[in-house]
C-alpha cells in the first residue's frame, strides 16, 4: 500500500462509521482502490487497532460470514479518535503526498481541515526545498542539451530531474488549492455559513 497508513485509513473508516471485516475491506476498496489493498488486508489490522485500545467490539451479531464466523462490529475509542486527529496533521512523505493527502481529505471532518491546511504548508516548504536543490545541481536543462550530443547517462539524469522538477511544480500548485480551499471552508464555517 505504499507508506500511506493502511491503520490510519481503517480507523478513519471506523470514525466516520463503525464496521465489520469484509464490509470495511469493501469500503477501502471502494474509496481507495489506488491504495491496492490485499484481500484480507483489514483483518490483521483490526486486530492491532484492538490490541492498541484504538477500537473496541461494539457489537455481534449471530449472523455468519462465509467462513462460519460470527459478525463483529467495531467502533472507535476516544483515543482511537485522538490518534486520528494526530495522523492527520503528521507530515507527509514528499513521494507520497499526493496519495496521502488524498486520503485524509477524504477522511476529514470540518474540524479537521486546520490541520489538514498546516500539513500541507508543511509538505509546500518541503517541495519547495526540492525544486531549489534540484536546480542548484548544476546539470544543463533539456534545451540546453538540444543543440550538442550530450553522453546518454547525461540525457537521463537530465530527464530524471525533469520529470521530478514536473511533478514537485505540480503537487506545489495542488497543495496551494488544497490550502486556498481549506481556508475558504474555515472562513464560511466561521461566519456561520457551514
Amino acid at each position: 500500500m505504499g507508506t500511506v497508513s493502511t491503520k490510519h485509513v481503517v480507523l478513519g473508516l471506523l470514525i466516520e462509521r463503525r464496521g465489520y471485516g469484509y464490509e470495511l475491506q469493501q469500503r477501502l476498496r471502494t474509496r481507495f482502490a489506488f491504495l491496492s489493498p490485499s484481500e484480507n488486508a483489514v483483518y490483521p489490522i483490526l486486530d492491532k487497532l484492538e490490541r492498541d485500545g484504538l477500537i473496541v467490539v461494539d457489537e455481534r451479531k449471530p449472523a455468519r460470514t462465509r467462513r462460519g464466523h460470527e459478525i463483529v462490529i467495531y467502533a472507535a475509542t476516544p483515543d482511537g479518535e485522538d490518534e486520528f486527529v494526530r495522523w492527520l496533521g503528521e507530515p507527509c512523505d514528499i513521494g507520497q503526498a499526493r496519495e496521502e493527502i488524498y486520503v485524509k481529505l477524504v477522511l476529514s471532518n470540518p474540524i479537521h481541515w486546520p490541520r489538514v491546511i498546516a500539513m500541507a504548508e508543511g509538505l509546500e516548504k518541503a517541495c519547495l526545498t526540492a525544486v531549489r536543490e534540484l536546480q542548484r545541481n548544476g546539470q544543463p536543462t533539456l534545451e540546453q542539451l538540444m543543440d550538442d550530443d550530450p553522453p546518454d547517462s547525461l540525457v537521463v539524469a537530465v530527464l530524471v530531474d525533469d520529470a521530478e522538477l514536473l511533478r514537485l511544480r505540480a503537487l506545489l500548485h495542488w497543495l496551494q488549492r488544497v490550502k486556498v480551499y481549506g481556508e475558504k471552508r474555515l472562513e464560511r464555517q466561521a461566519e456561520g455559513g457551514g
